[in-house]
């Protein structure tokens, strides 16, 4: 899956590093991951306690078998 983003060519300009250091450094994928590290080891302790809300938007656990166990007995 590919996103874009869209804005204008001056502040284009001032993003490009930003947006290519977050690109190398895997950004999006190590923040699916919760991965604290990212924010280096001064922030990293209090970023692992916020990460939780990543895992908001995640596919739920097939649960159709316990969901049958329940409703036979």
């Amino acid at each position: 899956m590919t996103d874009s983003v869209t804005i204008a060519a001056d502040l284009a300009a001032a993003a490009e590093g930003h947006v290519q250091r977050l690109v190398e450094q895997r950004a999006a994928s190590r923040i699916s991951e919760q991965d604290p590290t990212l924010w280096g080891p001064a922030a990293g302790a209090g970023a692992a306690n916020r990460l939780g809300w990543t895992k908001l938007a995640a596919p739920p656990r097939n649960r159709s078998g316990h969901v049958a166990r329940l409703s036979s007995g």
